[in-house]
């Protein structure tokens, strides 16, 4: 029946409609009925085997090997001989019922920009697949020309390879999404098990070439040390809550140079065993209620109140695998969630430095602030164990994560009352070290999802934007690129929470409709657009005034001071400055490097709550002033003494301790000459067209750096 599928290309004749329906035949429909396992074989078709013939591409492992050394400047992964570029292969995408002998696409030295190469050109290929699309490979390599050196991963990303392979995406996602659309019931996801298949090309080798082709990136478990257990009790909170066990933290506080050594062993013995103890699986919810209807569950949020001493232990283990993380620079770049030195601060900063550049070039800029619903409740363990097994984790670490997802319950607890165990069967543990950061790494791959548009994560706050000089291109790009991302959450089993969705269109000054054209989720509902939406802690509105946000501060901190006031006769003087330092500062100094941009009419509403804090303390007079202007930095007081928290920001970046986002913003400038100011740093000011322009933090970070004192900036300490 498939002999046809090795004949030449030039002999093979059949409509588009007929390839159409044997891609969605092939790659969804046995999906539904059996577990999914697609491979890109090397002109090879074992039975029992479905596969389909396309003009003009081929991946096996032949030409991938060529593709990038031709394109993207890798040397050849095997030794085959060279193959004329020039001619056309086939491509057998196939489906096979039963689990298939594995091999080895690359080298494990090359297979993470294969990875990258195939993820981003995935929906390329099925179109060629489809007919729709022929790709004539190019030219051949001539024989005399040198092997050429390995790229760096960021010299990778930036090959023009992949800006065409981006043009190409663009143009011809919408036909995908079409395709896809013919098995919707089947659930269909072809990005997430391509992926998942590309993760395993490495997994069960034969011995014969597992020793040829280790994992650069392996981990295992190192042996925890008396010592990082004393460390970490000592930073214990006793404050904190006892689990179901009633060990309260306190205790291990005290006891910490008693207990150290046992409990080290014990926590070792996990990693030998790959076990964990099945009481520090179980959790104690309690309810907190947030006003409504009593009876609505939906009106409580659950707050999980694990083992005191299984936190610990995740303390641990989550150190070892951050630290594994941040080297081999697993996480996206546009991945700021959970990860040291990134913070919602960083991130918001780096989306409206972006924006703020587009309006300063009369950029149309339109966003998504996406919402995925219980996220953290929702991922699948499998997924979650198939992404760690890509990433070089071993066997015994894998079969660790496994036990350590496995027969893990929960009780409801009120009143001094305990509910029965409840088995949790998926998410990652609620109140738990391990969870945010298994959770970064389960949806990590969806910023490559993006295409042409930006995209920035933050845990389950997913941010997406473009920019354009039409406003229509600019909706188009942004639907697409919404489609592709919906797409990979799907792929996760993560769902959209379409009521809290929304879009934006950032716009000072050019025409626009009253109505811009809708964006849809895949299920056919059309996305609200709204004029103000909450942002990582931080209200954004169209215009970027922030006159949204400082209402909102006004608000929180009058409800506090009025209470303080109500009540002054009780405090002390130390008891008013203590409770104006936590309860009314904190609410200021969140994110006042963002909101600075603001008017100074704004600003000056934020002074007089300000000058109020300080009247219940000091009783000086509401007219006093601040040692220096709200809107550089919130006092602490008068004793309040810390640096601009910009210039603290800018100085991370030139010692490369902020976000790499952050810190390729900030240019240090050649002196032209040799003078006694030489020695003080001065930054590159980037050009701006318009004085909106001039409020980016490129900019304004250049600028402040530079108007600073030179006290300041040979400055060596940094506030922690």
């Amino acid at each position: 029946m498939f002999t046809w599928l090795h004949m030449p290309l030039s002999n093979i004749n059949m409509p588009c409609p007929l390839l159409s329906w044997l891609v969605t035949t092939v790659l969804f429909h046995y999906r539904a009925s059996s577990p999914a396992q697609y491979a890109i074989t090397n002109h090879v078709v074992p039975p029992p085997t479905y596969a389909m013939t396309s003009p003009g591409l081929n991946i096996s492992r032949d030409y991938i090997s060529l593709f990038i050394t031709q394109c993207l400047g890798l040397p050849p992964m095997y030794s085959y001989p060279t193959i004329p570029l020039s001619v056309h292969y086939a491509l057998n995408l196939c489906y096979r019922a039963q689990k298939p002998a594995p091999f080895i696409l690359c080298s494990e030295r090359a297979r993470w920009p294969v990875r990258i190469v195939f993820s981003r050109t995935l929906i390329l290929l099925l179109l060629c697949s489809s007919g729709d699309v022929e790709v004539n490979p190019g030219p051949a390599l001539p024989s005399s020309t040198p092997t050429p050196q390995v790229l760096s991963f960021v010299d990778f990303c930036k090959c023009k390879s992949l800006v065409f392979m981006h043009v190409n995406i663009r143009s011809l996602l919408p036909k995908f999404v079409l395709l896809t659309a013919l098995a919707h019931s089947a659930n269909p996801d072809v990005l997430a098990v391509s992926e998942s298949w590309l993760r395993k090309t490495t997994k069960n080798c034969p011995a014969s070439s597992t020793a040829s082709h280790q994992n650069p990136h392996h981990f295992s478990f190192t042996q925890i040390q008396i010592a990082d257990v004393l460390k970490v009790r000592q930073n214990l909170d006793p404050y904190k809550s006892a689990g179901l066990d009633n060990l309260d933290p306190r205790f291990l506080k005290i006891s910490a140079e008693i207990v150290a050594t046992p409990i080290t062993s014990l926590f070792n013995l996990s990693f030998v065993s790959s076990e964990i103890p099945k009481d520090w699986k179980a959790a104690a919810v309690i309810p907190l209620f947030k006003g409504g209807d009593t009876l609505d569950p939906n009106c409580y949020r659950p707050i999980s109140i694990l083992l005191c001493l299984s936190k610990v232990f995740e303390s641990q283990v989550n150190k070892q695998i951050t630290d594994h993380f941040e080297s081999h620079h697993t996480f996206s770049a546009m991945q700021s969630g959970f990860r040291a030195g990134h913070g919602c601060t960083s991130a918001t900063l780096k989306v409206l430095n972006d924006i703020i550049t587009a309006i300063d070039k009369r950029h149309y800029c339109a966003a998504v602030f996406i919402d995925l619903g219980k996220a953290f409740d929702s991922v699948n363990h499998n997924i979650l164990i198939g992404r760690l097994d890509s990433l070089g984790f071993s066997n015994d670490c894998l079969a660790w994560f496994t036990n350590y997802f496995s027969d893990r319950v929960q009780c409801v607890k009120s009143e001094g009352l305990l509910s029965g165990p409840l088995t949790v069967s998926m998410g990652v543990p609620q109140g738990s070290i391990l969870g945010p950061t298994l959770f970064s790494v389960y949806i990590n791959d969806v910023a490559f999802a993006a295409g042409d548009s930006l995209i920035h994560l933050y845990t389950d706050d997913t941010f997406l934007y473009t920019s354009g000089h039409s406003l229509d291109t600019v909706l188009t790009n942004l639907q697409m690129s919404f489609n592709a991302v919906q797409l990979s959450f799907r792929g996760l089993q993560l769902l959209l929470n379409t009521s809290k969705t929304k879009c934006m269109l950032f716009n000072r000054s050019l025409p626009a409709p009253a109505r811009p054209s809708s964006i849809t989720t895949q299920d056919g509902s059309d996305l609200e657009y709204v004029d103000n939406n909450k942002y990582l802690g931080v209200w954004l509105d169209c215009k970027l005034s922030f006159q949204t946000h400082i209402k909102h501060l006004q608000s929180k901190i009058k409800s506090r001071i009025g209470f303080l006031y109500r009540n002054k006769a009780s405090f002390t003087h130390a008891a008013k400055h203590t409770l104006v330092k936590l309860t009314i500062l904190p609410i200021l100094d969140f994110g006042d490097v963002i909101y600075k941009i603001a008017s100074n009419t704004l600003l000056n509403k934020l002074d007089a709550v300000y000058h109020s804090a300080i009247h219940f303390v000091t009783k000086a007079p509401y007219t006093y002033p601040p040692l220096r202007p709200v809107r550089s930095r919130w006092l602490a007081l008068a004793s309040y003494s810390s640096p601009n928290p910009l210039a603290t920001g800018i100085y991370k970046s030139l010692l490369g301790k902020a976000p790499p986002y952050l810190s390729s913003l900030v240019t240090i400038a050649a002196p032209t000459r040799s003078t006694r100011s030489s020695r003080y740093i001065s930054l590159v000011t980037p050009k701006a067209n318009s004085s909106f322009g001039l409020l980016s933090f490129q900019f304004s970070a250049a600028r402040d750096w530079n108007e600073l004192q030179k006290s300041l900036k040979l400055e060596t300490h940094l506030p922690h």
